[in-house]
């Protein structure tokens, strides 16, 4: 469907509205999940931050206007703002996660960004899944941070180390 567009957006109005809703509604999560749990570590979202050849382009279909599943939609917005704007979403989670001292982990210096990891923008292939499960699996067996500091996981790398799919393995 991108690939038909006939207008890509390169810019959005102020995103200003849509963090303070996100804000508002981030925090009462969390506060909701400390009440009820001993242990919260969020978990950010990563995304496909960099496509680059056509094929890699071709699996990017998010960020059109419209409804894709009832209509045809041809005005999108470029992967270069979807970029900026989950940069600006993920730093504010990253944001409230501190100032409600709650772990959190960065899965984008984990996960290489191909189509060998993801099947478009947000999603990932199996092969993607098992390096997201093996960071979080890794980060729940640690003992929690402290203070809500990002958790560092080290860089599991696309062929899937031995020891990440014996931590996978332990927390299933």
């Amino acid at each position: 469907m991108r690939a038909r567009a006939a207008v890509v957006l390169t810019a959005t109005p102020d995103a200003s509205p849509m963090l303070a809703h996100f804000d508002v509604h981030f925090r009462q999560l969390i506060e909701r999940a400390k009440s009820r749990a001993d242990r919260v570590i969020i978990v950010r979202q990563p995304w496909f931050a960099n496509a680059q050849s056509p094929e890699e382009l071709a699996l990017m279909w998010h960020g059109g206007i419209g409804q894709a599943w009832k209509e045809e939609v041809t005005t999108f917005y470029s992967l270069e703002v979807l970029s900026n704007l989950m940069s600006q979403l993920d730093w504010r989670a990253a944001a409230i996660a501190e100032d409600l001292g709650v772990e959190h982990l960065d899965l984008m210096p984990v996960i290489d960004a191909g189509a060998h990891t993801y099947y478009d923008f947000f999603h990932a292939t199996p092969n993607g899944a098992r390096v997201i499960a093996a960071a979080v699996a890794e980060t729940v067996l640690r003992a929690p941070a402290v203070g809500g500091r990002a958790v560092p996981v080290r860089r599991i790398e696309a062929a899937f180390h031995a020891d990440a799919l014996q931590l996978a393995r332990r927390a299933s």
